[in-house]
């Protein structure tokens, strides 16, 4: 098996049994989009397909959705705040919204 970065190593220890290891996976998601799959071990594509799958399986309002969309991105809460008009603590509060809905669909 290849070198495997401390990074690939903390994904196969993950579990979808707490809200903020969700949160961790969504703030990786543009790294692993923009570097493509093949750069990846088997696990984390599961991972992430499994993230794809709830997202696209979960109800999520217009505002929580434009969140996720620039925190999937790599774009701060501070940044998020501006963009939208609102507080880093009101974007923040839209995320976890999101990540617990992910949590409850995969779990």
């Amino acid at each position: 098996m290849p070198n495997q970065s401390a990074k690939e190593q903390m994904y196969k220890s993950i579990s979808y049994d707490k809200v903020e290891a969700i949160q961790g996976l969504l703030h990786y998601y543009h790294e692993f989009k923009s570097k493509g799959q093949e750069n990846f071990i088997e696990e984390v594509v599961c991972i992430y397909a499994d993230i794809d799958n709830a997202l696209s399986g979960i109800k999520i309002t217009k505002r929580q959705n434009e969140a996720i969309k620039y925190y999937m991105e790599g774009w701060t809460t501070e940044e998020i705040g501006e963009k939208m008009f609102v507080s880093h603590q009101a974007v923040r509060k839209l995320i976890m919204k999101v990540c617990y809905e992910i949590y409850i669909y995969l779990n």
